[in-house]
């Protein structure tokens, strides 16, 4: 299992130094293309994180979905340290409601009293443009995954179940054990991609940073709301 996990963290990290290139001030027509394809990625993947029915409008795969939020992971990770105030104070909110690339039906509508009125010819750095992007992709690619992968595992219990029914019919366990070995297989992969150390930790940094950004965005105060809820 440690062997195909370097394999895939070897080929994440090339593949990460490839867009790297591609996203370089030396490249600025290039660098817009790729912006727009990360955009165009989430644009064309919202579908995946429907809890109804999805429509057949082509979503990207698993795989995918997967590489690329790990691409993005490791292009944010200059700034998903929590004790990193310089690139902190680039990651302004003001760029999610007003500078995406791509809007979608799913998008949350955000009440705010005071909505922030900015200069429509305000220049952000790239810093948030990649910080949402990845947060986007999170929500579109990577969330969708681990719940296929908690479908594959309750399949996996169900065919268990049916086999210890099937009593001693030979063909039926032979066709039972079939299904149960592609699934068991299906599972290892979601399994050694989902539950790599460094997936997880990476994962686990960004939504740290984040929820300590939304709360310093809400001038989130312990004592207000301690006193708010004590009433």
């Amino acid at each position: 299992v440690e062997r195909y996990e370097n394999i895939h963290i070897d080929y994440i990290n090339s593949l990460t130094e490839i867009i790297k290139e591609l996203l370089s001030p030396q490249t600025s027509a290039v660098k817009e293309g790729m912006l727009q394809w990360f955009a165009s990625s989430i644009a064309g993947n919202v579908y995946r994180n429907t809890k109804g029915p999805v429509p057949d409008v082509g979503n990207s795969s698993d795989a995918f979905c997967c590489n690329l939020v790990e691409v993005l992971l490791n292009i944010c990770e200059p700034f998903t340290q929590l004790n990193n105030e310089s690139f902190k104070k680039k990651i302004e909110p003001q760029y999610f409601f007003y500078k995406r690339r791509y809007k979608t039906e799913y998008d949350t509508i955000f009440k705010t009293r005071d909505k922030p009125k900015l200069d429509p010819n305000i220049k952000f750095t790239a810093v948030p443009e990649y910080y949402f992007t990845c947060l986007d992709m999170i929500h579109y690619g990577l969330i969708p995954i681990v719940n296929h992968s908690v479908m594959i595992r309750r399949h996996i219990s169900e065919v268990e179940e049916k086999k210890a029914q099937a009593g001693g019919n030979p063909l039926l366990l032979a066709k039972i054990n079939q299904i149960l070995n592609t699934l068991q297989n299906v599972r290892a992969v979601y399994d050694l991609i989902l539950y790599s150390s460094v997936l997880i930790k990476k994962a686990q940094m960004r939504f740290a940073l984040h929820l300590s950004m939304m709360l310093e965005w809400g001038s989130y105060n312990p004592a207000v709301w301690l006193a708010y809820i004590q009433q």
